[in-house]
């Protein structure tokens, strides 16, 4: 993929989270456009996780095979909140 490719979906007007799948099999959800770097050949994605550990990984653009738009989370507790109060 190439380098506007990617800085395409990052600089999208508002700004949709979205999905990398890689040839590897790995997925990373960027979800701020913060969170990523693009650089000629690579780039490199900031994840982080619910317990304040965060990493860097870098990507080779050659790997990446598709990118799209991350659904929207489902908030489990406000669903499970609003069936209690059906029942």
């Amino acid at each position: 993929m190439s380098p506007q490719d990617v800085l395409y979906w990052i600089r999208r007007q508002p700004f949709i989270p979205f999905r990398m799948y890689l040839s590897t099999g790995d997925e990373f959800d960027v979800r701020r456009p913060e969170f990523i770097w693009v650089g000629k050949s690579r780039c490199t994605v900031g994840l982080f996780d619910d317990f304040d550990k965060d990493r860097n990984v870098d990507v080779a653009l050659a790997h990446i095979a598709m990118i799209e738009a991350v659904p929207p989370s489902i908030d489990l507790a406000v669903l499970a909140k609003g069936a209690g109060e059906n029942a």
